[in-house]
């Protein structure tokens, strides 16, 4: 069963400050829960590769992402990891010279088990903490 999630925020912060810190992907670990290692892997003008460590619900998960930047999205695809299918996107629009919209879609498949341990509130609840750490951050 595919899942969906989508949020949407908008801040009183310039939009380059903004994407700068969502496409520092080694910062990650600072932002998302549960999140315990984030690394970049490689680089090219293309793409790069992060892997992210987890832990949660008493076990160790590594995601591993190809990422496509471009100038105002960053396209998440899951190499390896948990999920069955995993795509992602960050989305930072300039609304004007101090505010941003950042929009964070995702479509994926958990596991069986995983998708039965994890409500849907559950998993809204972990990407808005995910989104509000970045901004809270933006924020200091």
């Amino acid at each position: 069963m595919t899942r969906r999630v989508k949020f949407e925020k908008l801040i009183k912060i310039n939009h380059e400050l903004v994407f700068r810190e969502i496409s520092n992907f080694e910062n990650y670990v600072n932002y998302v829960p549960g999140c315990s290692n984030a690394e970049l892997v490689e680089r090219t003008d293309n793409y790069e590769v992060g892997k992210l460590e987890f832990n949660l619900l008493f076990k160790n998960y590594t995601i591993t992402s190809k990422n496509y930047i471009s100038d105002n999205k960053i396209k998440i695809e899951q190499i390896d990891g948990p999920f069955i299918s995993f795509e992602g996107e960050w989305r930072v629009i300039k609304k004007d010279k101090s505010v941003t919209k950042i929009i964070f879609t995702a479509n994926f498949e958990l596991p069986s088990l995983l998708n039965k341990l994890l409500s849907d509130n559950s998993i809204d609840i972990f990407f808005e903490n995910s989104l509000e750490g970045f901004v809270n951050k933006l924020s200091d």
